[in-house]
């Protein structure tokens, strides 16, 4: 098997709860050649003294510490131009990976170099429920519904870091929704793929302030339009997004939103 060299990207700001969690998913990976940037982008809890303990213990975590608070977007940006290797994994601070999630992610990447990206399917977890989401692995069905619902999870992924000899970059202005205007955007040219096993967890937290929540469904509208001469099914998906927003809004003034939230997630 080829030894393609992975870099690693997580970005946390006061997460100290749940990143140990999330680092020791990384460092017991089957796939072991990575290196491992781990930025703090200016916390105030005690997230550095954590990480600095699994950096004296593990030589492929990398630790860089933000002079300010850039947000998730920049960050990654920053930390995607120092990256060495040749494949990018993102996962957030909160969530899981199983063991062989990089295996299988390399395996793939190197038997189908065609491909700019290989997603997996994933694993919803949070103190209630714990609920499988099993994606369907036919890219055409995937294409054709991504305006609606973004099926490819940032914290699932692995992606090829240069294109065409430039660098992959997030667009700072879609912050909230950097990496889905990102899948947009490169798979106008480049070949997307998700894997049907579930390989990653994805902690339901509601680490977003109600007006966050607001502004990221509002984002992804506008990320849709931007995009709707390319995609199809643009009117159903604007349809399906505006009636979430209201949905979403009228919940949240009722302060329903949670128990409605937690029926949805049951039902579908």
């Amino acid at each position: 098997m080829k030894q393609s060299l992975i870099s690693i990207i997580l970005s946390t700001y006061n997460w100290s709860k749940y990143i140990k969690e999330s680092i020791e998913s990384v460092l017991t990976q089957t796939y072991s050649n990575f290196e491992f940037i781990i930025i703090n982008d200016c916390s105030t809890d005690n997230v550095e003294q954590i990480i600095l303990d699994y950096s004296e213990k593990d030589n492929r975590i990398i630790y860089v510490k933000n002079e300010k608070n850039l947000k998730l977007t920049a960050s990654l940006n920053k930390w995607l131009e120092l990256a060495k290797w040749e494949y990018i994994a993102r996962i957030d601070d909160d969530d899981l990976w199983v063991k062989n999630k990089l295996e299988k992610q390399v395996n793939f990447m190197n038997d189908n170099p065609e491909y700019w990206l290989c997603a997996t399917s994933f694993q919803i977890i949070d103190k209630e429920e714990i609920k499988n989401i099993q994606i369907n692995t036919n890219n055409n069905i995937i294409k054709k519904d991504i305006l609606r619902q973004n099926k490819i999870w940032h914290s699932t992924v692995m992606y090829k870091r240069i294109i065409n000899n430039e660098l992959v970059q997030y667009d700072t202005n879609w912050n909230l929704v950097e990496d889905y205007e990102l899948w947009l955007r490169i798979w106008l040219t480049e070949k997307l793929h998700i894997l049907p096993f579930i390989l990653t967890k994805y902690r339901l937290n509601n680490w977003l302030s109600i007006n966050n929540k607001l502004k990221q469904l509002k984002l992804s509208i506008s990320v849709i339009k931007k995009y709707k001469n390319y995609y199809d099914n643009f009117y159903i998906s604007l349809i399906f997004r505006k009636i979430l927003y209201y949905i979403i809004f009228i919940t949240l003034k009722l302060n329903i939103y949670k128990q409605i939230s937690y029926l949805y997630r049951k039902l579908f």
